[in-house]
């Protein structure tokens, strides 16, 4: 078995599914990406934001976005990563699959990473649009 295939699907609650692309950690500045979240949840009430790692590793856009689920009280589901690669550290190709898998109806793209253009491009095959809060 290749465990990179292997991959428990976290309980997700009944909502409208949005997947947050949470980009470098360098994401500070909440205000764009906090505006973007409201916009969706005016649309959305019954919203639940899919997102990576969450609790202990969040940082950058994954840790504003959970703040901002926080003070909102909307469901929020951390993805962590399955496999760990050299440095000990979470995979996120077989998270962000599993994710698309999900079909969210849109993406919150933040400035980063190639994971996050793999992410983002994935989506834009399946059809999902994509929301660029920094841009």
């Amino acid at each position: 078995m290749n465990p990179f295939h292997f991959y428990h699907v976290p309980n997700v609650p009944e909502g409208t599914r949005i997947a947050l692309a949470p980009g470098s950690y360098g994401v500070s500045n909440p205000w764009p990406l906090w505006d973007a979240l409201d916009e969706i949840h005016a649309k959305h009430p019954d919203m639940v934001l899919l997102h990576g790692d969450g609790f202990y590793l969040a940082r950058g856009a994954d840790y504003l976005a959970t703040s901002w689920t926080s003070m909102n009280d909307v469901n929020h589901i951390p993805f962590e990563g399955s496999c760990y690669g050299a440095r000990s550290r979470p995979l996120p190709d077989p998270r962000n699959k599993v994710m698309l898998e999900l079909l969210p109806i849109c993406i919150l793209a933040c400035p980063g990473t190639g994971i996050t253009e793999n992410f983002t491009d994935r989506a834009r095959h399946l059809g999902i649009p994509i929301i660029s809060p920094y841009t």
